[in-house]
């Protein structure tokens, strides 16, 4: 092969093994993971969301050593008025309104917000580059039915059109559509996926507009490369970037579309506990001017867990950004 193509096959993302392109991209992964590791904010976040998440998983054992579950309820954590007591030493958050443990449920309602956040970004993501990626790269016919799909999306009332389904599959225990869209974590998770999957597809389309027209990708193509391999090996290490960044960053806000939804009542069951759910019952007839630790410490861990997101996020974009920043000045 000559030098000429070698040399067109190496963009800063590139992943053909020819003239050290592979070489340059490991170096440049390595080089965003350096600074993301000497990012103290991001850093703070990671542990944030690091002790979230052991919360939640070892969730069921801390229940099983207090001795409660989060839906048991204890006649002592209501007063003689019906008032839920406060913080003591077996009940470490207080009670609620029906004389549930508000520590134990806060710590499920972590299991509860990082599944449904997680699993929403996961599935949009998907479907946002996989969108965005044959939109741009095919252009044409393809490319406005695609991009006017997108614009659709992007134009509904998000928040309202999830109520309304929210609401019809919560009429009954059965749900609607035959059973189809039945409350609970999965509606929830598809409801904010569905939603979602636009911003990045969007973001995506541009990225691969630009690419497309590139010298390696129109050597790869003058190879014999089929469409599906240039996307795969050449189009997407390029475009990996935002899409990290977009991952990293709608995380919190999908948790806090799904407290937003269990604060309604459209959220999960109320059996499932839920921080939206938590600080819509604090709220319920001003309860919480007398019961503030009903709102305090849902409201806490939700602040704490959107912040730590909010930092990997930041965290990443900025280890991204300065590794193109250098990759561009020494290129």
């Amino acid at each position: 092969m000559s030098a000429g193509i070698t040399s067109v096959l190496a963009p800063r993302g590139g992943t053909l093994e020819l003239g050290g392109t592979l070489t340059q991209q490991r170096g440049t992964w390595r080089e965003t993971r350096w600074l993301f590791r000497h990012d103290r904010f991001a850093m703070t976040g990671l542990a944030l969301v690091a002790l979230i998440a052991v919360l939640a998983i070892v969730a069921p054992l801390i229940a099983l050593l207090v001795g409660h579950t989060p839906n048991q309820t204890f006649d002592a954590m209501v007063t003689a008025q019906g008032l839920p007591r406060g913080p003591s030493a077996s009940f470490l958050f207080g009670g609620d309104q029906v004389g549930r443990d508000v520590f134990v449920r806060t710590i499920y309602g972590a299991r509860t917000s990082l599944t449904v956040a997680l699993t929403a970004a996961v599935v949009s993501t998907i479907l946002g580059l996989l969108i965005g990626m044959v939109a741009g790269y095919y252009g044409g016919f393809v490319d406005v039915v695609l991009s006017r799909i997108i614009d659709v999306f992007l134009a509904l009332p998000i928040l309202l059109f999830a109520i309304s389904i929210s609401t019809v599959a919560s009429v009954t225990t059965a749900g609607a559509l035959g059973g189809l869209l039945k409350p609970g974590i999965g509606l929830v998770t598809a409801v904010i996926a569905f939603f979602s999957w636009p911003y990045l597809a969007r973001i995506v389309r541009g990225q691969v507009i630009a690419l497309r027209e590139r010298e390696f990708v129109q050597a790869a193509q003058v190879l014999g490369a089929g469409d599906a391999r240039i996307m795969w090996h050449e189009v997407l290490p390029n475009v990996i970037s935002p899409v990290l960044v977009y991952l990293t960053l709608i995380v919190p806000s999908n948790v806090l579309f799904e407290a937003a939804l269990s604060y309604f009542g459209l959220g999960v069951p109320e059996s499932t506990p839920s921080w939206g759910q938590m600080l819509a019952d604090a709220t319920a007839n001003s309860l919480f001017t007398y019961a503030w630790w009903m709102m305090l410490f849902p409201g806490l861990f939700l602040f704490i867990t959107m912040l730590g997101f909010n930092l990997i996020g930041d965290g990443v974009r900025d280890a991204f950004d300065k590794t193109s920043g250098s990759a561009a000045a020494t290129g």
